[in-house]
């Protein structure tokens, strides 16, 4: 089944409001060390819940953000650029952002 972006756009503002509603400030992922997301497109929902993640995993060594497949030189050096200032908890958190490999 194929979407439409067009047709994403209100779901992402629903997620994202979703997100706003919940109280993070007594959130903890204590024990979360390294995390993969495969197929990364860079929406907004997306990142929010990246940075909930970065901000509540102090023990956090690795992330790995694979993007999906044929995303744009710029819009990938965009969603990196937005990814990397992200607050972390976690100072010596390690990114890395890739391609999804095929599967």
């Amino acid at each position: 089944m194929q979407i439409p972006f067009n047709d994403i756009t209100p779901i992402e503002d629903n997620v994202i409001e979703f997100f706003q509603a919940q109280d993070f400030s007594k959130f903890s992922l204590n024990q979360l060390r390294e995390v993969e997301i495969r197929h990364f497109s860079g929406a907004k929902p997306e990142i929010h819940f990246v940075k909930i993640l970065l901000a509540h995993s102090k023990v956090l060594e690795k992330m790995v953000i694979l993007h999906e497949h044929g995303m744009c030189a710029e819009k990938g050096f965009a969603m990196l650029k937005e990814l990397i200032r992200l607050p972390k908890a976690s100072l010596k958190a390690e990114f890395i952002v890739s391609e999804t490999p095929d599967e």
